[in-house]
């Protein structure tokens, strides 16, 4: 027997001391991945880990289980996902997803918790990865370290998308937390801290028992409809916040759009936001919006402006009752011309003139609304939250100032910035930019001096269009010639016209395969279009005025 065990043992040591070196040598190499998955697939732990060479996807009706204990290196790499993500870690085995992106495209199967089936990523840590959805996922338990410019959100999610008990950390003070871009998210639980944007709401949403901390703007929300570079208007985005907390934050809870102390002058809003039994304490402004819906119970304290109002639209008429509003420097800032009513709220005082001296309304200016503040509570309101009902843990602070918060709202590229999927170049002047996702039509106008000739060249990746030989192009109406060529990775469409003013339309709507995100890439990148047309056209006119450029 003493045999036996001595001959095990002698086994495991020379097994412990061989093992590694034939790992130093690359003779126990990682499991690699290229191409496309194109039937049900296990990734386990004793296969671990597994790296990807290029891109990689996960066919249309194919799932890919990822066991507990499993490492998948993404290199730089995108894993979208065109049928289902089945990622489940456990609280001792995480699956770990290393420096890349994943993508769940319009194809996939978005998570449904009745059935506990389709798109999951669950105790698990991603560390450097972007994660987008149009469709329904469930992200859950889950790290995420997300990359220092997380421009198109750690999560940018849509569907009826549950992300719950996560902890989702920037150290930079950059990019978006969590973009709802569609449908109806549930965000509950969550730790997101050190963003420019904690949660971007371009779409309804519930925020429940989150802790939203050290951010720019811990909840913004705004859903672009409109299309000029200079005005933004926005659709109506219903959000409901109830027993989160936001700390540290410069604005707590901020709508759409800001540069700097104050929000764009030219912004209309007509999202409504609920709140409900908030704490929200120590950010430089407590709640800035365009448009208020409900705001109850709620503590706002410690900040310089616990409330700052802007409503243009005069669609909403707001209610703002039973809150703790206490140590401020000014409580209320009115910029909006609407009256508003915030009637039976605690001051921090009862002294109605030191009230009516903390805020900035008609009084002060006489365009301005009136903020009405009778029956003043003369002490706080028990249903209020004393303190945080959400954790509030001690993460660091990215250093930043008010001119990084982000002037316009985000625009989420899933594989990063939207120039790898277009690059447009014209000599005109290119005005009322629109892609219209249900017809997948692209419209603008271009404009020139006259006797001039004026071009468009637009380069669009292969890897987003199969073909561009179904591709038509209209001037005012009249389909154009247009030249095609290639290079190893995109296609270029050239035409030209005589300079006047004249109206575009590129219909990709018969393009043959098209990759199942375009249409919400296309809209995505139609930004950044514009700004790339606008310096064009600014350049045509230098060149045209024989004027030295502007430093």
């Amino acid at each position: 027997m003493r045999k036996l065990f001595n001959i095990i043992f002698t086994v495991a040591i020379i097994s412990a001391l061989i093992i590694p070196c034939l790992a130093v040598n690359g003779l126990v190499s990682t499991a690699e991945v290229s191409g496309s998955i194109s039937s049900d697939t296990t990734w386990t732990q004793t296969g671990s880990p597994y790296t990807l060479n290029t891109s990689v996807t996960v066919a249309n009706g194919v799932t890919l289980t990822i066991e507990a204990g499993v490492t998948v290196n993404l290199n730089g790499n995108t894993l979208q996902v065109n049928g289902i993500l089945h990622a489940v870690g456990s609280n001792t085995y995480k699956v770990l997803f290393n420096n890349g992106n994943i993508v769940f495209s319009s194809s996939s199967v978005g998570w449904d918790d009745q059935s506990g089936t389709g798109d999951i990523i669950q105790s698990a840590t991603l560390n450097q990865v972007l994660v987008s959805s149009i469709n329904a996922v469930k992200v859950s338990g889950t790290t995420i370290n997300a990359p220092d410019d997380a421009s198109a959100g750690a999560l940018s999610i849509g569907g009826f998308s549950i992300i719950t008990d996560n902890m989702i950390i920037s150290t930079s003070g950059k990019g978006y937390g969590v973009i709802v871009k569609n449908g109806l998210a549930s965000i509950q639980g969550n730790i997101i801290s050190g963003f420019a944007v904690g949660v971007w709401a371009s779409s309804p949403a519930s925020l429940q028992q989150n802790s939203i901390l050290n951010c720019g703007v811990g909840l913004g929300i705004g859903k672009i409809i409109g299309t000029s570079f200079d005005n933004y208007e926005f659709g109506e985005v219903s959000v409901t916040v109830t027993e989160n907390t936001f700390a540290k934050n410069y604005i707590a809870i901020g709508g759409p759009i800001f540069s700097g102390k104050v929000p764009i002058s030219n912004v209309v809003a007509t999202g409504e936001v609920t709140g409900t039994r908030n704490f929200i304490d120590n950010n430089t402004y407590g709640l800035a919006l365009g448009a208020l819906g409900s705001f109850r119970y709620n503590t706002i304290s410690n900040s310089e402006t616990a409330v700052t109002i802007y409503d243009t639209s005069g669609s909403l008429s707001p209610h703002f009752d039973s809150n703790n509003i206490i140590a401020y420097q000014q409580s209320v800032n009115q910029l909006g011309p609407k009256d508003v009513w915030m009637e039976e709220n605690y001051w921090g005082t009862t002294d109605l003139q030191a009230i009516n001296a903390s805020i900035h309304d008609k009084i002060d200016n006489p365009v301005l609304g009136r903020i009405y503040f009778g029956g003043a509570s003369s002490s706080r309101y028990a249903e209020a939250p004393a303190q945080p009902p959400t954790p509030v843990p001690d993460l660091p602070t990215p250093e930043w100032s008010p001119t990084d918060l982000p002037s316009e709202s985000p625009s989420p590229t899933p594989t990063g910035n939207a120039n790898n999927y277009f690059q447009v170049e014209s000599n005109s002047s290119i005005t009322e930019l629109f892609f219209n996702s249900t017809s997948s039509e692209l419209s603008f106008t271009v404009s020139g001096p006259a006797g001039t000739t004026g071009y468009v060249q637009y380069k669009i990746a292969k890897s987003l269009l199969s073909s561009v030989q179904n591709v038509k192009v209209y001037l005012d109406g009249s389909q154009l010639n247009v030249n095609i060529s290639s290079d190893q990775d995109s296609w270029l469409l050239y035409f030209t016209y005589h300079h006047s003013s004249h109206k575009v339309l590129i219909d990709l709507s018969q393009q043959g395969s098209v990759a199942p995100e375009s249409t919400w890439v296309i809209w995505i990148a139609v930004p950044v279009i514009a700004a790339v047309l606008l310096i064009a056209g600014v350049a045509l006119k230098r060149r045209k005025t024989n004027q030295p450029p502007i430093s």
